[in-house]
């Protein structure tokens, strides 16, 4: 499998999980699993921080390898 393969797997499973995550509910929370904090650390950043910015750097990556 070649790097460009491996990263189109690794960027699908991102957006499946991201897709995922915007119709999930924190039931503690009432608000979307995507748009809780990353860790509780009294952090501003998000999962959907950390998925956007993963996602970003990986079709960047992609890009380059074409």
């Amino acid at each position: 499998m070649s790097i460009n393969d491996k990263l189109s797997d690794a960027l699908c499973d991102l957006y499946d999980v991201k897709k995922t995550l915007l119709y999930t509910y924190d039931k503690y929370e009432d608000m979307r699993v995507i748009d809780l904090p990353k860790d509780s650390d009294g952090t501003e950043f998000t999962i959907r921080d950390c998925l956007e910015n993963t996602i970003s750097i990986l079709e960047q990556l992609k890009e380059s390898e074409q």
